[in-house]
């Protein structure tokens, strides 16, 4: 088993745990060498707790790796709102004009089937589209 991959198998179980070393855990991943996404990626998809996987993604995105976008993205599409509007925050913090396009097309297919979810992605826009002009 890779180093990171075993820190981050480690790090899961402490967030679970409602005591200090859940705290001490989120802090050393985001603290953590960047390589560590895909591993964070790879536990988020293994993990079926929904307060974790909304933890793994705001992990994830505060990284603030350009690559992640795409797995922010697809977390858009999670069932659980918690997962789903940490990825929006991510994608707000990442801010580029092409996670703006990406969202744009995003926001199309998720009318249809999350009409409650468009009113947040029209502020995640604004707030992007901000950021941009400044």
């Amino acid at each position: 088993m890779h180093d990171l991959q075993a820190v981050v198998v480690s790090s899961v179980q402490q967030l679970k745990s409602s005591n200090a070393d859940s705290e001490g855990a989120f802090h050393n991943l985001i603290e953590i060498d960047h390589a560590v996404v895909p591993y964070l990626i790879s536990a988020f998809q293994a993990e079926t707790d929904d307060a974790i996987r909304a933890v793994l993604v705001e992990i994830i995105w505060q990284h603030r790796q350009p690559e992640t976008d795409k797995f922010l993205l697809e977390a858009l599409e999670d069932s659980s709102p918690k997962v789903w509007k940490n990825a929006l925050d991510g994608l707000v913090t990442l801010g580029s004009p092409e996670v703006a396009t990406k969202l744009e097309s995003i926001r199309k297919r998720v009318a249809t089937k999350w009409p409650d979810r468009i009113c947040w992605i029209d502020e995640a826009l604004g707030q992007i589209t901000e950021s941009l002009k400044s």
